[in-house]
């Protein structure tokens, strides 16, 4: 089987490696090593890559801890900054609290923090989607796992929304904070709720449209009344407004009575051609 790993008919390799891998706990450690190999190869088809970093874990009891964070997961970051795939990139990233289970907190915290933290740039709408619901995930996952949300990434997520010079870098923004509120984090919420109230009063339609979508998520865990008040004056005010797009999301929000139990996601609704810069310069391959 081993010489068939190392074979010169690709098809033939790629067919045995994806063998290797569903029989995996099965198998000895030695037939792990060509696996890997595939992976670095640039031939090998993108539904063989992502069969394998979704069983990441299971290599993990076949090598050893120490063999998958010394020889596996290094590998696997490359490809994450260098695989031209968004499916394969989407599912590192997807990957990343299960190696942290693996390899423990401070792993995580040397080592995939910073390679996950920058997929929230990547040219693919899925895998930023993915970073920001491993971020989540991690601020659950991890044992001081709020303190890190607010001490190292709403920090940073605020400051990319201040400091932004397009609607994308914002949308970005915006599409953490829902996250955020669906994941009943109130602290990191409020934190980011200046950011909310700007995307309200923003000219730009899409940023509108993620405001009225946040809504019914944001709302029951704002931490005052006066910042209640004003949420609501806001979307008084993007329910009336003329772009119909953001009207229409404004309209639903308030329907859902605050809970969002009936809100339509904003990816469920068309989003509006007056914006003046929308995500096509970030599309899925």
């Amino acid at each position: 089987m081993l010489k068939l790993l190392n074979d010169s008919n690709l098809r033939n390799r790629d067919t045995l490696a994806e063998a290797t891998v569903k029989l995996l706990s099965l198998l000895p450690k030695e037939m792990c090593d060509p696996v890997l190999d595939f992976m670095q190869l640039e031939e090998t088809p993108c539904a063989l890559k992502t069969m394998i970093v979704n069983r990441l874990s299971e290599f993990g009891e076949v090598l050893g801890t120490s063999e998958l964070r010394d020889t596996f997961v290094p590998e696997i970051l490359k490809l994450l900054s260098q695989d031209h795939q968004w499916r394969m990139r989407r599912e590192i990233v997807s990957q990343i609290p299960s190696l942290t289970e693996i390899l423990g907190d401070a792993y995580f915290m040397s080592h995939l923090l910073e390679p996950m933290k920058s997929r929230l740039d990547d040219d693919s709408e899925a895998v930023r989607k993915a970073a920001i619901s491993v971020i989540c995930k991690m601020t659950k996952q991890l044992k001081s796992g709020n303190e890190w949300l607010m001490s190292q990434i709403v920090p940073q997520i605020k400051a990319r929304f201040d400091d932004a010079k397009t609607h994308y870098d914002r949308m970005v923004v915006m599409r953490l904070l829902k996250q955020v509120c669906k994941s009943s984090l109130g602290e990191a919420a409020n934190k980011l709720y200046p950011c909310w109230v700007d995307a309200c009063k923003n000219p730009i339609p899409n940023l509108k449209i993620a405001a009225a979508d946040i809504y019914p998520f944001l709302f029951p865990l704002l931490d005052d009344e006066d910042k209640k008040e004003e949420a609501k004056s806001l979307l008084s005010k993007l329910i009336d407004d003329d772009d119909v797009d953001v009207a229409f999301m404004a309209k639903r929000s308030k329907e859902s009575g605050g809970g969002g139990s009936s809100v339509v996601e904003s990816s469920d609704v068309v989003v509006s051609s007056k914006t003046c810069e929308d995500d096509e310069s970030k599309m899925e391959e």
